[in-house]
C-alpha cells in the first residue's frame, strides 16, 4: 500500500494528513469544505489610505461607548459612567486622555479641553497639576507647552495603566 501525505496552508488555517490516496483526498475535500464554511478574518485596515488606519471591530466600539461619550459637534470626550469611588481624580485623567486617543485619535490634549471633558464626566479636581503630578514623575502622563497652551498626553505605560483602569471599570459596570 502507497502512503500519501500532504501538508498545505490556506490563510490562517492549515491542514495535514497521511495515508492510502482516497483517504487523503477525502479529509482534503473536507479540509476545504470547512474553509469555505469558516467566517473571514476581520481586516485589519481601514478604508482610510494610510496603512496605520485600524478599523475597530463592533464589539469593541460597543464596549467603549458603555464608558465614553464623545461629542463630535465639540470634540469633547467624557466619561458616560460615574467611576467608581475608588479612583483618584488622576486615574479619571488617564481615562479620558485613553478616550481621546480611542474616539478622537487625538494624543495631545490641551488642558481646556480636558478641564472640559472632566467638567462634563463630573469629576473635576480643583487643582489639575495636582492630580497628575503622581502620574508625571512616574512618566505616565507628558506635558507640553506653556500656560493656557499646554497639554498633556499618555506614555506607552500611561496607556497601559489606563487600559488597565479601563478594563476594572468595564469588569465593574457589565
Amino acid at each position: 500500500m502507497e502512503t500519501h501525505k500532504i501538508r498545505v496552508k490556506v490563510g490562517a488555517h492549515e491542514f495535514e494528513a497521511e495515508g492510502s490516496k482516497d483517504a487523503v483526498e477525502a479529509q482534503f475535500q473536507a479540509f476545504l469544505e470547512l474553509v469555505k464554511a469558516a467566517p473571514a478574518p476581520p481586516s485589519s485596515q481601514g478604508s482610510g489610505s494610510s496603512g496605520e488606519d485600524v478599523t475597530r471591530e463592533e464589539p469593541e466600539q460597543k464596549r467603549l461607548d458603555r464608558v465614553y461619550l464623545y461629542d463630535e459637534n465639540t470634540g469633547v470626550v467624557s466619561l458616560r459612567i460615574s467611576p467608581p469611588g475608588n479612583l483618584t481624580h488622576g486615574d479619571i485623567i488617564l481615562l479620558v486622555l485613553l478616550g481621546y486617543e480611542l474616539l478622537a485619535d487625538e494624543r495631545e490634549i490641551k488642558v481646556i479641553a480636558l478641564r472640559a471633558a472632566l467638567v462634563k464626566s463630573r469629576r473635576n479636581p480643583s487643582r489639575l497639576d495636582r492630580a497628575i503630578a503622581p502620574y508625571r514623575k512616574a512618566q505616565k502622563i507628558l506635558k507640553g507647552g506653556k500656560s493656557k497652551g499646554s497639554w498633556y498626553e499618555l506614555s506607552n505605560a500611561g496607556r497601559i495603566e489606563a487600559e488597565r483602569i479601563l478594563d476594572s471599570v468595564l469588569d465593574q459596570v457589565a
